[in-house]
């Protein structure tokens, strides 16, 4: 390769190395969340996994657990429970950028019912730590973030089921310093080879 071909291909990868913004990324989801179900007293919690019904495009919000709530405990007698949940979310990336593959990236936290009964309901979600909140794909990266809950209602009346939620996000993939370095180095090197040969066949 000549002298000018080794700057120009050093010129289009470093660029390519330091992307750091969002893309344009294609992607299914599928979440199993555990325990599928939950009774206490007169009533039951169940925990519904989801999966994309379409390819998902750049950052959304997505629904990846249906919280449905019963109950046959009447007033003013209520039930009351904690149950810790578990959400795995299986990200598969199905087109370019990058290529075809999937990870799975874990919500874990708490559901807290303070009240349940045929006559209303009480309850809250506490979330912990997005275990490994973000994945390298198919050269794309994901991120999970900001969960929210919405409560469900008992017997669904009013407003019906509940669900978890998250932001997913891709982006492009940030070369790390380490990386740039090593990069830069071996460019260093290479054209230094390349104008000695250069020098030693006009000598």
């Amino acid at each position: 390769m000549t002298l000018r071909g080794i700057v120009e291909v050093a010129a289009l990868a470093i660029p390519m190395m330091m992307a750091s913004s969002s893309v344009r990324a294609d992607y299914s989801y599928v979440t199993a969340p555990t325990p599928a179900s939950t009774t206490f007293g007169g009533s039951t919690v169940t925990l519904s996994p989801i999966s994309s019904v379409s390819t998902l495009t750049g950052a959304t919000f997505i629904n990846i657990a249906n919280v449905g709530d019963s109950s046959t405990t009447a007033p003013p007698a209520t039930d009351t429970t904690t149950i810790p949940f578990s959400v795995p979310v299986t990200i598969t990336n199905v087109a370019p950028p990058g290529s075809a593959g999937s990870d799975t990236i874990t919500l874990k936290g708490v559901l807290t019912f303070t009240r349940n009964d045929t006559g209303g309901e009480i309850s809250s979600a506490t979330f912990g730590s997005i275990l490994n909140n973000g994945t390298i794909i198919g050269g794309v990266a994901y991120t999970l973030s900001s969960p929210s809950y919405t409560p469900p209602t008992v017997n669904n009346v009013t407003t019906g089921v509940g669900n978890f939620s998250l932001l997913v996000t891709p982006s492009a993939v940030v070369a790390e310093p380490a990386s740039m370095a090593i990069l830069g180095t071996g460019l260093v090197g290479v054209i230094g080879f390349a104008l000695r040969r250069r020098r030693a066949a006009n000598a």
